[in-house]
């Protein structure tokens, strides 16, 4: 390809790009294959570990500017300066469908019951949710009422398709990149957030390295689907 989707969200870690490459007299090419370490769910529940990935992500993941205004933007539109949670929740479907070797996620009430622990203890005034389920969505609204947070987004309700992330990929609103903005603008709000209460799940991960420090967090490590 001629371009680099990475420098659609992020600056290049070391300052060259593929212009810079096309033009340079000795290039080494790494193998196009996945890798074989990866921050996941045993960072959650691993200092050391945790410490090593987030050093690895201060360094080297630098979100774009025009990015960054927009998360700081959006988090200082939402928070009105004050405090808040931050909450993510995977959809109903991933539940429902309990994918082999997956991270099993909490019961709804018990993420309820954790928020509303937290966000006592640590004096917060307002919730943010990051789902793309309405379900949970609504549920989160009928009890949070005003003091619920989240992004103007499209959210669907579980009952109604197979896979809320095909759906999300499937809308023809949004292009492929726009889409990408707003999911990491969600997940940069989410990492600016006092605190922190989530399963483990990509987006958790996401938020724990790009945060600046929470007050406290809780992550639902509560082992793999058979």
């Amino acid at each position: 390809g001629t371009e680099n989707a990475w420098e659609y969200f992020f600056e290049q870690p070391v300052g060259v790009d593929l212009l810079d490459i096309a033009h340079s007299k000795n290039v080494i090419l790494s193998w196009a294959e996945s890798p074989r370490e990866y921050p996941g769910a045993d960072m959650t529940i691993n200092p050391e570990l945790y410490t090593m990935w987030k050093a690895y992500a201060d360094q080297y993941l630098r979100i774009k500017p025009d990015i960054q205004i927009k998360i700081d933007q959006t988090y200082r539109e939402l928070s009105k300066d004050q405090k808040m949670i931050g909450v993510l929740c995977r959809g109903t479907d991933y539940t429902k469908g309990r994918p082999s070797r997956h991270p099993i996620q909490p019961d709804l009430m018990d993420l309820i019951r954790k928020t509303d622990e937290l966000m006592t203890e640590k004096q917060c005034e307002f919730v943010y949710l990051a789902t793309e389920d309405e379900d949970v969505y609504e549920l989160f609204l009928k009890h949070y009422k005003d003091k619920l947070k989240t992004m103007n987004m499209k959210r669907f309700h579980a009952d109604e398709i197979h896979n809320i992330n095909e759906a999300l990929a499937d809308q023809q609103d949004n292009d492929a990149c726009q889409k990408g903005i707003d999911y990491l603008v969600n997940i940069g709000v989410l990492a600016k957030c006092s605190c922190l209460v989530a399963g483990c799940a990509g987006g958790t991960y996401g938020a724990l390295l790009l945060t600046e420090g929470y007050e406290d967090t809780y992550i639902f490590n509560l082992g793999y689907y058979p």
